[in-house]
């Protein structure tokens, strides 16, 4: 038979304490040994995980930034969209106003001519005017109303 891979014994069949101190210190340190390794697969496993979350938090920071800008565009968007529909509600103020005034200007007129007409009936410039005058109340009327219709039922009472 081989020789036997066991430490060599004292006469009386015993291991020496130096043995005994040896095996000892040869088993703490491969669990010491072991119990590095783990923790620096343990510390491995952290650092990955914690440059994971930090790539994470750079990505949502950077999506936030991005999401704020958007947000600032389409606020401005809307200030500038607010600032034209302002004023094209203020044209449209006016267009209307001045619409009205000729509108008034014309029936003046027109009444003034139809009462002329009774003093004149047989006068032809008279009756040109006449017509051209009931021609233009029906036309700024028309268009006060096309403007109307454009806008809405409920525009007109909020543009005042």
């Amino acid at each position: 038979m081989g020789k036997s891979k066991l430490p060599a014994v004292g006469n009386s069949g015993q291991f020496t304490p130096v043995q005994i101190g040896i095996q000892a210190a040869a088993m703490a340190s491969r669990g010491l040994m072991q119990t590095f390794l783990s923790y620096l697969e343990l510390r491995q496993e952290r650092l990955a995980l914690e440059a994971t979350l930090e790539a994470e938090i750079r990505k949502q920071e950077l999506a936030l930034v991005a999401l704020q800008q958007q947000i600032d565009e389409n606020i401005q968007f809307l200030r500038t969209q607010a600032k034209e529909n302002e004023e094209t509600r203020k044209s449209i103020l006016r267009t209307i106003d001045f619409f009205g005034e000729q509108a008034s200007r014309y029936v003046h007129l027109h009444t003034q001519l139809l009462q002329d007409g009774g003093r004149a009936p047989d006068d032809p410039s008279l009756e040109r005017r006449l017509a051209e005058a009931g021609s233009k109340v029906a036309d700024l009327f028309e268009k006060i109303a096309d403007l109307a219709k454009r806008l809405g039922p409920h525009a007109l009472a909020s543009l005042r």
